[in-house]
């Protein structure tokens, strides 16, 4: 497990998906430089605190198990990358305040 090339993965999500994201989003309403500055705000502490441990407690427990079959192996890495994700967004709206709506 190389820490350092998950850091940088970090960082390079964390700016392409500003940027694309930026893109999408600019109106006439709002310039790119604020949907650059919003995208920064909330998307690094998702992927930072909680992408990035789920990640690297993935690529642990994933490396701990043997398969013969490179197919489910490949497999189950996707899988555990999607529910690292969904689960990493459902923490990200709890933490938000977003379970306080009735």
């Amino acid at each position: 497990m190389n820490i350092g090339r998950k850091l940088l993965t970090t960082v390079l999500t964390i700016i392409s998906f500003t940027l694309i994201a930026s893109i999408i989003s600019m109106n006439e309403s709002y310039s790119f430089d604020f949907y650059i500055l919003v995208y920064l705000v909330y998307a690094t502490p998702l992927i930072t605190l909680i992408g990035l441990p789920l990640s690297l407690l993935l690529d642990y427990l994933l490396s701990r198990s043997r398969f013969a079959n490179y197919v489910i192996y490949l497999s189950l890495r996707i899988l555990g990358y999607a529910c690292a994700g969904v689960l990493g967004m459902y923490i990200y709206y709890l933490l938000m305040g977003a379970e306080k709506k009735f």
